[in-house]
């Protein structure tokens, strides 16, 4: 029988369980980011703050989460 100390039972039981949560991680990550895709339309740029932000809408105008101006699209 192998002796093991409890402490270094636990070190090697914490591995192997982050280990597995780990692999499992990167296994769903790539299946996340085979369908990912940056439509154009859903980038704003704020022309009073600079700032470039997302929506989730195709809208014609849009407000600036930073500085709540309004925003027209270009297209």
């Amino acid at each position: 029988m192998i002796k093991l100390d409890f402490s270094a039972g636990i070190s090697i039981y914490l591995g192997l369980f982050l280990g597995c949560v780990f692999f499992a991680w990167l296994l769903s990550r790539k299946e996340k980011d085979k369908g990912a895709y940056l439509d154009e339309r859903l980038v704003w740029f704020c022309t009073v703050c600079a700032y470039t932000y997302f929506t989730s809408r195709h809208d014609v105008i849009s407000v600036c989460p930073r500085c709540n101006s309004y925003n027209k699209k270009i297209s």
